[in-house]
């Protein structure tokens, strides 16, 4: 498994040889412009993500979709977020096929973030207009296993300049946090499983409007 890929500020990476990514990436970083598929090649006509895929497009960075038919397949656990200032761009809308359970999401030749795209462990693919982190299964807080896309959501990923983030806890799901202090940029804190804070334990919120539900 590849830990870490970064693209830097004007570098342009594509894709454009292969008809799918079959390296094992944990998070792609992209400041400058990742293209899946080329301009002075046509031959790819879709695009297949072989393995779970968190990727993060930030301020000036650009995800750029060259395929001919605009078709990704995508594995579940996936994520990819666009934080304000980076954008996805095509020449017309691209479709996202769920590996799991060919289930299918349509999105727009042109989006600015924040936006989130998830795919979770059932295959189902949702979108968000915000900056959005959501546990994949039951868990402490501050593991990188419990949270969609294997990354949690700490102080870089929710930056106050990106204008934090929205968490999300779905019904069924018991997040834990205990035995260590945590900042969580939050704007919005959505419970509709359980939130479990340890009483001796210290937090800080930044949060501008919140629903929390906390058990003691």
């Amino acid at each position: 498994m590849v830990k870490t890929v970064i693209i830097p500020h004007n570098v342009t990476v594509y894709i454009s040889s292969q008809t799918g990514l079959t390296i094992n990436i944990l998070s792609m970083r992209v400041y400058g412009t990742l293209q899946i598929g080329s301009s002075i090649n046509s031959s790819l006509t879709t695009f297949t993500f072989q393995y779970p895929v968190n990727m993060m497009i930030f301020k000036g960075g650009v995800l750029q979709d060259l395929t001919l038919h605009h078709r990704w397949s995508v594995s579940s656990n996936t994520i990819i977020t666009i934080y304000y200032g980076g954008s996805f761009i095509s020449s017309q809308p691209t479709t996202l096929i769920s590996n799991t359970n060919n289930s299918t999401a349509t999105f727009n030749s042109s989006i600015s973030g924040p936006y989130t795209i998830t795919v979770d462990l059932q295959g189902k693919i949702q979108n968000y207009s915000s900056i959005k982190f959501a546990p994949c299964e039951s868990g402490d807080f501050g593991l990188n296993s419990t949270w969609l896309g294997g990354l949690a959501p700490t102080v870089g990923r929710c930056s106050p300049n990106d204008g934090g983030c929205n968490l999300i806890i779905p019904t069924n799901f018991n997040i834990t946090r205990r035995n260590n202090q945590s900042t969580i940029n939050g704007v919005n804190v959505y419970i509709y499983g359980s939130f479990e804070i340890s009483s001796w334990v210290s937090y800080f919120f930044h949060l501008s409007h919140a629903f929390l539900r906390l058990r003691w």
